[in-house]
């Protein structure tokens, strides 16, 4: 996992603009409103960079409690029944591993590839769209994460499906 340095910096400028102006509309001096809104968006910067690695580092050996071979690995957030939590996902070659952010009550759900139904980029959460798995239960789970396609590429070969029979007993 990497920092969204991208993010922080916009959020940041996005923060020195609104500084510099509201200081400019109630300071008259010149450069002082230029001053506060660096100073400012400096502040912010480093405050998120200081939250975003504390966040990491605490997860960074997250992948040495999973036994096998982790192919693809990113943050999601995570939507069952009326559950939502966010912390990571992994993809083995055998199933998919969530291990949640949450300190309590702490979600780590193993999802074999045996199980699954289905697996597609649809709506998992009203409007949202994400990694949508049906499983044979008939229940629904659902990731949202970035890289949506390189996981269904993996998991969709792994998915075995209906024989013919079921398939036109469906339609």
């Amino acid at each position: 996992m990497k920092p969204n340095w991208w993010a922080m910096a916009n959020v940041s400028l996005f923060f020195g603009t609104v500084v510099f102006v509201i200081t400019a509309m109630t300071l008259k001096a010149k450069w002082t409103p230029l001053l506060l809104a660096i100073c400012a968006a400096a502040v912010v910067f480093l405050f998120l960079s200081l939250m975003m690695y504390l966040n990491l580092r605490k997860y960074e050996h997250a992948e040495d409690s999973i036994e096998d071979r982790i192919i693809l690995k990113s943050a999601a957030n995570y939507y069952f029944g009326k559950l939502i939590t966010n912390g990571l996902l992994f993809l083995t070659s055998h199933s998919l591993i969530f291990i949640s952010y949450a300190v309590k009550p702490t979600i780590n759900e193993e999802i074999e590839f045996r199980d699954i139904q289905s697996a597609t980029h649809d709506p998992v959460f009203r409007t949202v769209k994400g990694l949508k798995l049906v499983m044979k239960d008939s229940s629904v789970r659902g990731f949202v994460l970035r890289d949506i396609p390189m996981f269904l590429e993996h998991i969709t070969p792994s998915v075995p499906h209906a024989p013919a029979d079921e398939q036109q007993a469906v339609n």
